[in-house]
């Protein structure tokens, strides 16, 4: 049942008993984050930083956000949830001290302790009188303050999008092949009013010059006319070339207030032309 491979003899080796300490250890901590829990009503990859759980208790609904990555900058941002928690805490935390948090309609910024309780993975418990509410469709912020848009978090999801899984050791990114006008459509919360990057990756072959790329949002729009972004050397003295990936700087869009904003990008190859799309990025 555990999936351990023994000795011959029989004994555990030492390496696998120290793994298996090691998760007893966590869970005498965080057991209850996870026994009797389930998940949430958001996305699994919503968000960078790790997984949410969920448990309704005779006060109302507790969520536990399991951080596998803790933020270099200290502050970890949920994105979706409409309610404000009435408490903020870590689950290692025996006293129980509130972390301070701001919420703001759709986004609860959690300000973190300097240290991690858990070199591994450290657990934040969000107390709620009832079941949160949820914004369905918005792209997670993500832990240094950004968006990353790909094709698999548009807020509507397009059951005939084919996404091109990665190779060669991952050295091929997943990608989208368009070769006709394609557009794709994202959902994002900015908290803070003001201009922000737009950077778009994709790989392009063909040396024409016929094939544009367009973002709108904020009633502005940025076009970006796409050039072949040429081969790459995935492993030298063997035959790996590969078709090489490139991050384009767009420019800047304006969001004059907080609030949600739609993200459109537009793709449209020129004749025979063929663009894989990676994502958009948004900073």
């Amino acid at each position: 049942m555990l999936n351990i491979g023994p000795r011959a003899n029989g004994d555990v080796p030492f390496e696998i008993e120290q793994r298996l300490l090691e998760m007893g250890m966590w869970l005498e901590v965080n057991g209850e984050s996870v026994y009797g829990a389930r998940a949430f009503d958001l996305p699994k990859n919503q968000h960078d930083w790790g997984k949410i759980t969920c448990k309704k208790t005779e006060t109302g609904t507790t969520l536990y956000l399991h951080v596998f990555n803790w933020p270099l900058n200290k502050e970890l941002y949920l994105t979706g949830i409409k309610t404000k928690p009435e408490k903020i805490f870590l689950l290692a935390d025996k006293q129980k001290s509130p972390l301070k948090m701001e919420h703001s309609e759709v986004l609860t910024t959690i300000q973190l302790p300097e240290m991690q309780p858990d070199p591994y993975i450290s657990v934040i418990v969000l107390e709620y009188k009832n079941k949160p509410k949820i914004e369905n469709g918005l792209v997670g912020k993500t832990a240094d303050g950004g968006f990353s848009l790909i094709p698999q978090n548009q807020n509507t999801i397009d059951e005939t999008l084919s996404i091109n899984k990665k190779e060669r050791g991952g050295t091929v990114p997943e990608y989208v092949v368009v070769k006709e006008n394609k557009s794709f459509r994202w959902k994002i919360y900015i908290d803070e009013p003001g201009e922000k990057w737009v950077d778009v990756s994709y790989s392009f072959q063909q040396n024409t010059t016929d094939s544009r790329i367009a973002v709108k949002a904020a009633n502005m729009e940025l076009i970006h006319n796409v050039a072949n972004t040429g081969k790459t050397v995935g492993e030298p003295n063997q035959n790996w070339i590969i078709d090489n990936f490139k991050s384009n700087r767009l420019g800047k869009i304006n969001f004059p207030s907080k609030g949600i904003y739609t993200i459109e990008l537009d793709v449209k190859p020129g004749k025979n032309d063929e663009l894989k799309f990676q994502w958009l990025w948004v900073n």
